[in-house]
C-alpha cells in the first residue's frame, strides 16, 4: 500500500491493464469483489483519490465491469442504495 495519490492511481491503472491483459479470450469483461472489511471514515481515501478513481473507471473501463459484489459494506452506504 502506498499513501501517494499519484502512485495509488498508477498502481489501480496497473492492476485494471494487467486483468484485461489476463482475460480469457473472447472475455470483455470482470466480476469484482471488493471487501470493505476493516473500511472505517478515518481509513478511507481522501476524496481527491476516491474522485479520480470514479473517473477512471468509468472514462478508460466503461464497459469492464459486469458485475460487482460488495463484501461487509459500510453502514453508510445504504444512504445510497434508498
Amino acid at each position: 500500500n502506498t499513501t501517494s495519490h499519484d502512485n495509488q492511481m498508477r498502481h489501480l491503472v496497473y492492476l485494471l491493464e494487467n486483468a484485461v491483459i489476463n482475460l480469457p479470450e473472447g472475455q470483455e469483461q470482470m466480476v469484482w469483489l471488493i471487501d470493505y472489511t476493516g473500511w472505517s471514515l478515518m481509513n478511507s481515501p481522501p476524496i481527491k483519490t476516491a474522485r479520480e478513481t470514479a473517473n477512471i473507471l468509468q472514462n478508460h473501463y466503461p464497459e469492464r465491469l459486469a458485475v460487482a459484489f460488495l463484501y461487509n459494506p459500510p453502514r453508510i452506504f445504504e444512504t445510497f442504495w434508498k
